[in-house]
C-alpha cells in the first residue's frame, strides 16, 4: 500500500479518536449504554491510528524510529489512557477536552516538525 493510503487512513483514525471523545463528553456517564458506542468508537480509532501509523513508518524510508516516534506513541498511550478520565469524570470535562487537543496539537507538531 502506498504510504499516502496510510495517512489518510490515519487521519481517519484521529478525527474519529476526536469524535469518539466529543460523544463521550456529551454522553450521560451514569449510563453504560449511551457510552457504549463512543467507547467502541475509541478503542477502534486507536487501533486504526497505531496501524496505520506504523504502516507509514515502514514504507516511507526518511521516516525513523527516533524519540519523536516514542514521544508519539506515548501520547497514543495517553489518548488510551483518556478513556478513564471521560468515563469516570475525574476532571471537569472542559479541562479533559482542553488538555486532550494540547495533546493533539503536540503530537501534529512531533509530526511535522520532528524536533527530535
Amino acid at each position: 500500500m502506498e504510504p499516502a493510503i496510510y495517512k489518510i487512513i490515519h487521519y481517519i483514525g484521529i478525527m474519529a479518536l476526536f469524535a469518539s471523545f466529543g460523544g463521550l463528553m456529551a454522553a450521560d456517564h451514569r449510563k453504560s449504554a449511551t457510552m457504549t458506542v463512543y467507547v467502541l468508537l475509541h478503542g477502534l480509532s486507536l487501533i486504526v491510528i497505531l496501524v496505520a501509523g506504523i504502516g507509514m513508518i515502514h514504507k516511507n524510508p526518511d521516516l525513523s524510529y527516533g524519540a519523536t516516534a516514542i514521544a508519539k506513541t506515548v501520547i497514543w498511550l495517553i489518548f488510551g489512557a483518556a478513556l478513564v478520565v471521560f468515563k469516570r469524570r475525574i476532571i471537569p470535562k472542559f479541562m479533559a477536552l482542553l488538555f486532550m487537543l494540547a495533546l493533539g496539537g503536540i503530537a501534529a507538531f512531533l509530526a511535522l516538525y520532528k524536533p527530535f
